[in-house]
């Protein structure tokens, strides 16, 4: 059975083709073919036996040439006509060379469009209108040559195509080539020689081994290149240059163990090379000054040495997942200072490599996720002022993050932290310092609870929490109140309760503070406000009042020192000069009074006349005594420039003249 057949208007594609025929004697050379005739009928129907493809190939070609015989001459003058009219016939008929090669082709081109509308391959798929034909899982052991010579865009992928064979010479206007999951073995030589206009070829998952110098000849304009999924062990030297313009080049899951410099050149326009699944132990050899993505994932690659990368000044994302990677130099990346995107997933790496990523200012993604940390220390990520991505995910031994990991990180819009069963607990100021984030993932770890203090809930759209093994209770009831929020702009997962054991499975959106034994907490509230109120109260009167006890003690001290040096100043007392004070019946100092004298005046040897003969001896023996002992400071009885006379039994008699004043008397 013929494939389905999808012709373009009568006035399209095969217009030049109708002229030709038409040149050759005013008449179709060929049965069915006129505008108004009836399409064609396959010549493989009714009950006869299956023809095998080989056979329906030579009938065709047979039947065409015998009807159009009679007008060949005319059909090739015509055709190269036409030729000398498009530049892609010119090309064709200088292609051919001798006259019987114009001629053969003269006579297919002529001879197609009367068999087309008949012929399309067994499960083949044929869209002329877009010039479009899907041959995929078709069974085919050979690229079909009888499809419209203007096909564009010619799917065979998944077939058991062996060999090219110059097969594709027949398309010169192929843009989209896909052979892949065939057999391929090898490319051969020149077999691409005729697809200057082809933008993207597709041999993947074949049997290619290498890829030499002529196997890619006049694919000049080829743009997309994937060889993936082969068996290429190594590259020639100027395997590309035929394919100098390709920017997208796929070389994964082969069984490359090196890469030099000269497998890659001529790849000047090369952006994005993909390296991963192969079996290369170090970075491969640069020369590409253009390259921005580079993917290294699946090797096996243990080490990055100081300035690895310094043959890609350009490059812009770079993916090292899932090598063996656990020493990075700490200049490696400088030589790419543009770099974006850095992924170092699933490696060996036992802390974060800080030193290497601080000449990295401008990377604005980094995957951390499945290594050995188990910590992320303070200000782990410094010189990363651009970064808005971090992924620290499937760590299995992280169990502490500092409250100051993410200082430098003021940037960070989404931050990943699932999956570390180890990370029990965040510290309250963690994450305090990302204002600016926008999706937090916390799903699958360690933890009990979760305070609104350590959110970041002012720019946060994301947050994700379930997998955890939650403890809930009143801290929690904060997210069941913003989940169920109608105005609330963040999205939420849906996070259980894993304890107490009557909480057991309740989702947090379902939590509330009845559920707790949160009911009171408005009181609670109450209550703490009244009793704070109140010891404020109390420690206001408390201090209003040791205030005045200091402000009337500071007022004393000012009155005794006041009244102190009144004293010392004063030349007279109101009474005269004379002070006299009863002393005790036996002195202080013994029988012996210390005289002090005056500082201004000479010391009196005799009492004074004025005392009373009254006063008794004892008193008056004192007073005249000469001292025995040293005389000690004034510290109790003192009042100068007055006079303080001890007198037992006496009393106080003004003096009649100044220079009578005897000297004060000190009592020790």
């Amino acid at each position: 059975m013929a494939g389905k057949v999808i012709m373009p208007n009568s006035h399209g594609s095969f217009k030049g083709h109708r002229q030709c025929v038409e040149a050759a004697g005013g008449r179709s050379g060929a049965r069915g073919y006129g505008r108004d005739s009836p399409p064609a009928v396959n010549p493989v129907g009714g009950r006869a036996p299956r023809p095998t493809r080989r056979e329906l190939t030579v009938s065709l070609y047979v039947k065409t040439l015998l009807k159009v015989m009679s007008s060949v001459y005319a059909c090739v003058y015509a055709c190269c006509c036409e030729a000398w009219r498009q530049d892609s016939w010119r090309r064709a008929a200088g292609l051919c060379g001798r006259t019987h090669g114009v001629l053969a082709y003269a006579v297919m081109l002529c001879a197609l469009p009367a068999v087309t509308e008949g012929f399309c391959p067994r499960a083949c798929t044929c869209n002329y209108s877009v010039m479009q034909v899907s041959c995929e899982e078709a069974g085919l052991d050979n690229v079909p040559i009888l499809l419209n010579p203007r096909v564009q865009d010619l799917r065979l992928q998944n077939n058991n195509i062996h060999t090219l064979a110059q097969s594709l010479v027949f398309y010169l206007d192929l843009r989209f080539l896909d052979l892949s999951g065939n057999e391929l073995e090898s490319l051969g030589e020149n077999n691409f020689k005729e697809q200057w206009n082809l933008r993207e070829l597709r041999l993947g998952h074949n049997r290619l081994q290498s890829v030499e110098p002529k196997s890619l000849r006049g694919l000049a304009r080829l743009q997309k290149l994937a060889l993936n999924n082969n068996a290429i062990t190594h590259l020639e030297d100027g395997a590309f240059q035929e394919a100098g313009n390709v920017t997208e080049l796929d070389l994964s899951h082969n069984r490359l163990r090196a890469v030099g410099a000269g497998g890659l050149l001529g790849l000047a326009s090369l952006d994005r090379l993909d390296l991963s699944g192969n079996r290369l132990t170090r970075v491969p050899g640069g020369g590409l000054i253009n390259l921005a993505h580079l993917n290294l994932t699946h090797n096996l690659i243990s080490q990055v040495p100081p300035r690895a990368f310094s043959g890609f000044p350009a490059l812009a994302s770079l993916v090292l997942d899932r090598n063996n990677i656990s020493i990075i130099a700490a200049a490696a990346f400088e030589a790419v200072a543009e770099l974006r995107r850095l992924s170092l997933a699933d490696n060996r790496l036992l802390a974060v490599p800080s030193p290497s990523l601080a000449s990295l200012s401008r990377l604005q993604y980094l995957d951390l996720s499945g290594n050995l940390f188990e910590s992320l220390p303070e200000d782990c990520f410094r010189g990363l002022r651009s970064l808005q991505g971090l992924s620290v995910s499937r760590c299995p031994r992280l169990h502490t993050v500092s409250s100051e990991a993410f200082l430098s990180s003021a940037s960070l819009q989404i931050l990943q932290l699932s999956h570390n069963p180890r990370l029990a607990a965040l510290p309250p100021s963690a994450l305090a310092s990302l204002l600016t984030l926008r999706q937090l993932d916390l799903s699958a770890c360690g933890l009990r609870t979760l305070t609104p203090t350590q959110v970041p809930l002012r720019n946060l759209r994301s947050l994700q929490l379930a997998g955890n093994p939650l403890t809930c209770n009143c801290s929690l009831v904060w997210f069941s109140r913003l989940a169920s929020n109608p105005n609330s702009s963040i999205t939420f997962d849906h996070p259980t309760c894993a304890s107490p054991p009557a909480l057991y499975g309740v989702s947090l959106r379902d939590l509330g503070g009845d559920e707790v034994g949160c009911q009171s907490s408005v009181a609670v509230w109450a209550a703490v406000a009244g009793v704070s109120v109140l010891v404020l109260v109390i420690l206001s009167y408390l201090a209003v009042l040791c205030w005045r006890r200091l402000k009337r003690w500071r007022r004393n001290r000012k009155r005794r020192r006041e009244g102190d040096k009144a004293c010392w100043e004063d030349p007279f007392l109101p009474d005269g000069g004379l002070s006299v004070t009863r002393l005790p019946t036996r002195p202080i100092n013994g029988n012996t009074l210390t005289h002090t004298p005056h500082p201004t005046r000479p010391p009196l040897h005799a009492f004074p006349q004025h005392i009373p003969s009254t006063t008794t001896s004892t008193t008056r023996a004192a007073y005249n005594s000469v001292p025995t002992q040293p005389c000690i400071p004034c510290t109790a009885l003192c009042s100068p420039p007055a006079i303080l006379i001890m007198i037992e039994g006496g009393r106080l008699l003004p003096p009649p003249h100044l220079h009578d004043l005897p000297t004060p008397i000190t009592s020790k």
